[in-house]
């Protein structure tokens, strides 16, 4: 069943009081708002509670992962920077160990330039002609001789010889066989003299026996000679064939010490 609520009031006319010519303005009553209404209002304000609750929640959130954030990249920039001093000292310690290297390859190549005279001595002896008769040998330097070193090269010592020879071919075959040997460098050898004189070696005649003029042993002559070829720099010899040929002279004190060089990796083969 329904009921008709009719407002007389809203269209009635204002009453005029009896104390003049006002008019009073008759009261409205208050609406009453259902609960219904109330609904859509109600959650409304839960949503908004709701996303303040998240905007709460989330400016909270990337608070704490900003500072945690924080934190690690102070400890990373902490790590980075002792591990770049750990860099810096390794680097200072290859540095130390390069020099120490260049060092010992120095030190080393020094004690591998140096040729032993055993077997310079034997190199000689190898290629000396049976009739080609040595009667000394030294070492001079190419100042003595005044001989310039091209190309600010390390001067090498040169090895003067000289003695006497039957004839000049073999004093010549003497040179040719010293350019052959791996000790000598080829390029500079000479002879600086070559001369026919008296053999300072021959037989005296017996006591009363008188030499004439035309007599055979009056006769017998010999070639004094002078010859001198520069060492060669061996730090262009490979190891291996130093120490084989110095193994074949009888230097067994440079074959022990190349090979120990060599064994440490000091020296190439």
């Amino acid at each position: 069943m329904y009921s008709l609520d009719i407002n007389f009031l809203k269209d009635r006319a204002a009453i005029p009081t009896g104390g003049g010519s006002g008019f009073v303005q008759a009261k409205t009553p208050k609406r009453q708002i259902a609960k219904e209404e109330l609904i859509p209002l109600g959650i409304g304000g839960g949503i908004a509670v709701l996303c303040l609750g998240l905007v709460g929640a989330a400016y909270f959130w990337i608070d704490y992962e900003t500072t945690r954030t924080q934190n690690t990249l102070s400890g990373l920039q902490a790590d980075i920077s002792q591990l770049e001093q750990i860099e810096t000292q390794i680097a200072q310690l290859e540095a130390q160990l390069t020099v120490a290297q260049e060092q010992t390859r120095g030190l080393a190549g020094v004690f591998a330039h140096i040729i032993p005279p055993s077997a310079i001595l034997q190199s000689v002896r190898d290629v000396t002609p049976s009739s080609l008769k040595i009667s000394a040998i030294e070492t001079i330097t190419p100042q003595d001789t005044g001989q310039e070193v091209e190309g600010g090269g390390r001067p090498m010592p040169i090895l003067r010889i000289s003695g006497v020879a039957d004839s000049y071919d073999n004093v010549n075959i003497f040179l040719l066989n010293l350019k052959e040997s791996p000790l000598f460098n080829g390029e500079s050898a000479r002879i600086t003299e070559a001369e026919l004189v008296d053999d300072p070696h021959k037989p005296e005649p017996a006591e009363g026996v008188t030499i004439e003029v035309g007599d055979a042993l009056d006769d017998i002559k010999v070639v004094r000679y002078s010859l001198e070829i520069a060492m060669q720099d061996v730090s262009e010899i490979p190891t291996a064939e130093l120490i084989a040929y110095y193994g074949n002279r009888g230097a067994a004190g440079s074959v022990i010490r190349l090979q120990a060089l060599k064994n440490k990796g000091i020296l190439e083969e």
